[in-house]
């Protein structure tokens, strides 16, 4: 190649280079130095606190380091009004704390707390608040979902409760929990009525209980699910007051394979009306006077209230006559 061509592609290598580099620095964006403004405030404990203002577009952040070095806090600010992040550290470099901001507000859009070991501690935003424990574990919330404010507990024992009040204060909902998972009861009260359920260790049901203005029905259930004891209350106006009474208008009676054993009706709108009862052995014979229990009735109800155990059914009459 003769002496002149390679002089010419050198001179056009070289003018592709100074292009380059000129669309380079045309492509950075220059400060201009009598836009910015340094701030340092140095505090009691040493920390000193280096805050650089665009005051082009009226924003500045703000970080903090110790006597050390180590950096203890950054911040985002507009107009000198905190607008976006807060953070604070821990010593080993991990964030202690962050809050964000999103318009000039004194309230944040969220805040966050964390352990040392970087897992998070406490959230809190506009819906609602969580605490957790150093492992991860949920340990407190307040917080809403859908038309429920929701409240979540571990108790010191490792139980957990969790209740639930409609936003209209009609409604209540209580659940409570054996370790995480084993459900122990359920409540629910409302202006239409309630409803009750008790499990036993395993989360098996044991009993429920459903009440309205004018019926009170109770169910006791084998360890299996199936139902032992199932019972139907009626309200009744007394004669002599303005009271009423709940009184037994059904009693049902299983064995464990389902025949029931005991079957005693009365009509609760007639004062002066007698039971009609049935008595059936387990293989589900007819007959005249019901065989003895292995075990005495039992509801949570009659337990908590010493209730009578029902032996007005075995002998079909009506209590108090």
């Amino acid at each position: 190649m003769k002496s002149g061509n390679l002089l010419a592609l050198m001179l056009f290598a070289l003018l592709l280079i100074f292009a380059g580099c000129s669309g380079n620095a045309k492509a950075k964006r220059t400060v201009d130095p009598d836009e910015v403004r340094i701030v340092l405030r140095k505090g009691a404990d040493g920390v000193v606190c280096r805050t650089v203002y665009i005051l082009k577009d009226h924003g500045g952040v703000m970080t903090c380091r110790d006597s050390s070095g180590t950096l203890v806090q950054m911040r985002d600010s507009y107009y000198a009004v905190p607008w976006g992040r807060d953070i604070l550290y821990y010593p080993n470099g991990q964030i202690k704390s962050e809050t964000f901001y999103e318009s000039m507000s004194a309230q944040p859009a969220y805040r966050k707390e964390f352990f040392e070991n970087g897992n998070l501690k406490f959230f809190e935003d506009s819906v609602g608040k969580r605490t957790y424990d150093e492992n991860g574990r949920l340990i407190d919330a307040d917080t809403l979902a859908q038309n429920w404010r929701v409240y979540y507990r571990v108790t010191p024992d490792g139980n957990v409760s969790v209740s639930k009040r409609s936003l209209d204060g009609d409604s209540t909902y209580w659940m409570n929990y054996v370790s995480d998972s084993i459900l122990s009861s359920e409540d629910f009260r409302s202006s239409k009525g309630s409803w009750f359920k008790k499990y036993d260790s395993t989360g098996a049901l044991l009993y429920s209980e459903w009440k309205c203005d004018s019926v009170n029905i109770e169910v006791d259930y084998y360890p299996d699910g199936k139902v032992w004891m199932n019972k139907v209350f009626r309200k009744r106006e007394l004669e002599w007051s303005d009271d009423s009474v709940f009184v037994l208008a059904e009693f049902k009676e299983y064995a464990g394979n389902g025949v029931a054993l005991r079957e005693y009706e009365l009509n609760t709108a007639d004062s002066k009306a007698e039971p009609v009862c049935r008595f059936r052995n387990a293989a589900g014979d007819s007959i005249a006077f019901p065989e003895p229990r292995e075990k005495n009735p039992y509801s949570l109800r009659e337990n908590q209230r010493y209730k009578p155990f029902y032996s007005f059914v075995d002998s079909c009459t009506v209590p108090g006559r």
